[in-house]
């Protein structure tokens, strides 16, 4: 869990430095309950807990990263028929619910299945830009990205960079949880 200090910081990404994610922030750490929580939410399709984590997220934090529009990164359509949901875009939805984020908007689409990121090494990590299509207008528009875990960052920089491409003004990346405690490593 974050302390005080941090919860009002966030957890801070290099990617802040490069200029492609304006910000970076997570709820937790991925480590002990919380990755216990986001495992069964995720894997074994308790989504029940999607309106328990987005309470434990509201909670936590005091607001987030100033925005106009809010997406997600989507599951593609094979996974979410596999598992039967998209958990980040039901968490979304959750937040909104419990007046943290306004309604979400489907930005992105990924244009084919990623591969689980969590069974590669960190150094095999990337996800280029190309990856994410835009299917709305981000003209000039304050983007915020929501998802579950951060690890490496790949994921939200590509997105970032896909949004930025297409003339999002600025990009930020919330999570519930990082799975680091220093700074997210560049790929």
């Amino acid at each position: 869990m974050m302390n005080n200090k941090e919860r009002s910081l966030g957890i801070r990404s290099p990617y802040a430095n490069k200029r492609v994610l304006e910000s970076l922030s997570s709820a937790f750490y991925y480590q002990g309950a919380v990755a216990e929580l986001i495992t069964r939410w995720k894997y074994r399709s308790m989504i029940e807990l999607t309106n328990y984590i987005a309470g434990l997220i509201t909670d936590a934090l005091i607001a987030p990263p100033n925005y106009d529009i809010v997406t997600v990164i989507p599951s593609h359509w094979k996974r979410r028929l596999t598992r039967g949901f998209d958990p980040v875009w039901l968490l979304a939805n959750a937040l909104m619910k419990h007046g943290f984020i306004n309604r979400p908007t489907l930005i992105l689409k990924p244009r084919r299945k990623l591969p689980y990121q969590h069974l590669k090494h960190r150094h095999e990590r990337h996800i280029a830009a190309s990856h994410f299509q835009v299917n709305q207008q981000v003209l000039a528009q304050r983007v915020l990205i929501l998802d579950d875990v951060v690890t490496t960052g790949s994921t939200l920089n590509a997105a970032a960079l896909a949004l930025k491409g297409s003339g999002a003004k600025s990009v930020c990346g919330f999570t519930i949880a990082s799975a680091e405690r220093g700074s997210i490593a560049l790929v």
